[in-house]
């Protein structure tokens, strides 16, 4: 590690995932993220299920947080320059209590529940130090597994940020107990919500961040010859849901090259995503490769700062 700089790292525990970013603070306080890993545990097949954690997940939850401090540890981490937050499935979790403490056990790390609103204005954070957002009306997008949260901002300046239980794990798991419902109804109460968040000032662009915004744009470059870095359009997503909807789980693992915990939720997804772009009149999503983790990393760097 070179001189003047500190070795941080940052945690999210998601619902469908945990994600590590190991970075440093320079002393001019600039952030390099040297390496990012993502460790499949889904807390959400509880938290919006039962509300309950089984001994299993905590066990995968807590095997991923040791295999997390071995790393941390290797590149020789001030445990105070370290920073877990959890979101949505935490929040939904009877025994939330019960894996905090054993982490803390086990590895050392405090694992903190975040807020909605925390969670919005980290992901803000992070987004407005990779994009320009000055003299333009945007609307950013975090799709999370367990909840969807929505930021409008007018010359770099948050106006509305709002939460909504639509991430695409809490959907599956809920249309799984009940076989009756149907996505249309789930999305339905909320759209009033999401259109108001535009109606009054639309956005010059959208930000998008998220695994399945991320899988999103790859699939329409893979399968519909969309030769843009960064952006794909209602046409996109509308094409994609047609070619999704017939195929079985097994075939977007094996024809697509999906991950399984990608594969089960990618139509729902997709289907989120068409509903909101329609909404919110957007004809075309940018994805942005900061969100909330990154948000952690640059919160935590000013904090040592």
């Amino acid at each position: 590690m070179p001189k003047n700089t500190t070795p941080i790292a940052a945690i999210d525990a998601g619902s469908n995932g945990i994600r590590l970013i190991l970075a440093s603070v320079h002393q001019d306080q600039t952030v390099h993220i040297h390496d990012q890993r993502r460790y499949p545990v889904r807390i959400g097949k509880d938290a919006f299920d039962t509300g309950t954690l089984t001994t299993q997940t905590i066990s995968e939850v807590t095997d991923a947080f040791v295999q997390i401090k071995r790393r941390i540890d290797r590149h020789q981490i001030n445990p105070k320059n370290v920073k877990a937050i959890a979101t949505s499935a935490l929040r939904n979790t009877k025994n939330a209590t019960e894996l905090i403490n054993r982490i803390s056990l086990l590895t050392g790390i405090q694992l903190t529940i975040i807020t909605p609103h925390l969670e919005a204005k980290l992901g803000f954070l992070a987004i407005s130090r990779v994009h320009d957002l000055k003299n333009k009306n945007t609307l950013i997008i975090d799709m999370g597994g367990g909840s969807i949260e929505f930021t409008t901002s007018k010359n770099n300046k948050v106006q509305e940020s709002v939460s909504l239980a639509l991430g695409p794990v809490r959907i599956l798991t809920q249309i799984k107990n009940n076989p009756k419902l149907n996505l249309h109804a789930i999305l339905n109460p909320y759209l009033d919500t999401i259109k108001q968040l535009t109606q009054n000032t639309p956005p010059d662009k959208t930000l998008a961040t998220g695994g399945n915004i991320k899988s999103t744009l790859h699939l329409s470059q893979q399968l519909l010859q969309n030769t843009s870095k960064d952006t794909f359009t209602q046409e996109h997503t509308q094409n994609l849901i047609k070619i999704l909807t017939p195929m079985s789980i097994e075939e977007r693992i094996g024809v697509l090259g999906l991950r399984t915990d990608r594969a089960d939720i990618i139509l729902i997804a997709t289907q989120i995503t068409l509903a909101i772009m329609q909404t919110t009149k957007s004809p075309q999503f940018k994805l942005t490769k900061a969100g909330l983790k990154e948000g952690v990393i640059y919160d935590l760097a000013q904090e040592i700062q």
